[in-house]
């Protein structure tokens, strides 16, 4: 390959970073915004009357959703991008879900336009992601964390009667509004994503330090919501509120213990 070749690659890649980083950085800090500043007080505010049909337990996924793992995720990734695949390859999972979410809302809420606002640029984000190849791959770092993956194994265990009870509320139409809206199939989702997570944390795909803390802050937050409403509807209640701080405890504490045990070998990657 001739020098003048090489030079124009190295352009490329240049302005493509930089396309990246400036989109990755206005989607993440809009969706850090509204997902900690205006959505997760919601749960312990009063209800609003003109949407009734958004549930305080609701709310409290979609601030974990919208401005953890979403959010501060992409904010994540503006530093050595390249290096941080894991987690773009759980936002491209959390875009496709929620265009399925938008696809299936049509026929009850009507087709709006602004979505694309969103969408296409978006698009265009995972698009010029620098190691977009890379995506596909499910190659780790190193050694898959036993500690981490056998602790997503319980909490996917711990969450599967929640999953069903979702299932089965979004089957029969439970709360009429909510279900036509597909809360329930969203609620689903959320329980889906964080078994997503804590599998690319424990397989220590690229970016799982990251991941992992991320992770620990949605269990912390969502276990707090859980026991402070316990009888709201869709709430893991007390006893679930309780386990969801000790799983957000244990994927902190876990993660650290990896990101030490492993910075002799991969001093580059947390760097």
């Amino acid at each position: 390959m001739s020098t003048t070749t090489i030079i124009k690659a190295t352009k490329r890649w240049h302005w493509r970073t930089i396309v990246y980083s400036i989109l990755a950085g206005l989607f993440g800090l809009q969706f850090a915004i509204v997902g900690l500043v205006g959505i997760a007080p919601y749960p312990w505010q009063p209800l609003d009357p003109a949407t009734p049909w958004i549930t305080k337990w609701h709310s409290a996924h979609s601030a974990m959703l919208v401005g953890i793992l979403i959010g501060v995720l992409l904010l994540a990734t503006l530093w050595r991008p390249q290096k941080k695949t894991g987690l773009m390859q759980l936002f491209v999972w959390e875009w496709f879900v929620g265009v399925i979410i938008q696809l299936l809302r049509i026929p009850y809420t009507g087709f709006d336009p602004s979505v694309l606002v969103n969408d296409v640029p978006i698009v265009i984000l995972i698009a010029l992601f620098p190691a977009v190849r890379q995506l596909w791959s499910l190659k780790g770092e190193g050694p898959l964390s036993k500690p981490l993956l056998i602790l997503t194994g319980i909490a996917g265990v711990l969450l599967l009667p929640d999953l069903w009870r979702n299932l089965q509320w979004q089957i029969t139409g439970f709360g009429g509004d909510p279900a036509q809206r597909y809360f329930w199939l969203e609620a689903i989702f959320f329980i889906i994503t964080l078994i997503v997570a804590g599998f690319l944390t424990a397989i220590k795909c690229p970016g799982w330090q990251v991941l992992g803390l991320l992770l620990s802050v949605v269990y912390l937050y969502t276990g707090v919501v859980a026991m402070t409403l316990p009888g709201e509807i869709g709430s893991w209640g007390t006893v679930g509120g309780i386990l969801s701080i000790l799983g957000g405890v244990a994927y902190l504490v876990f993660t650290l213990w990896e990101i030490r045990r492993s910075a002799p070998a991969n001093s580059e990657v947390i760097r």
